[in-house]
């Protein structure tokens, strides 16, 4: 079998989208040091095993959406004690 490529040209219009904002941003910190990007859903390291462990547990309970745009309400609440007693 034998492949052949084809070139594909977009629509004109395409050139005109602008990027959003988030792509935006995503670039303005491409060069700041001890930034931890996120943008593609990759880390750039492994994550530790209690959060392997955390992450399993969420799966067998279900959680398998995504999260309130606001923020899971009891992260947001342990947060601000953390800050607090801080």
């Amino acid at each position: 079998m034998q492949l052949s490529l084809v070139r594909v040209e977009a629509a004109g219009r395409l050139k005109k989208v602008q990027p959003s904002g988030i792509r935006r941003m995503f670039s303005q910190t491409n060069n700041i040091p001890n930034v931890i990007s996120l943008r593609l859903g990759e880390p750039d390291f492994s994550p530790p095993p209690h959060v392997l462990e955390a992450l399993k547990e969420a799966l067998d309970e279900g959680k398998t959406h995504y999260t309130p745009t606001a923020g899971v309400p009891e992260l947001l609440e342990a947060l601000a004690k953390k800050a607090k007693k801080d």
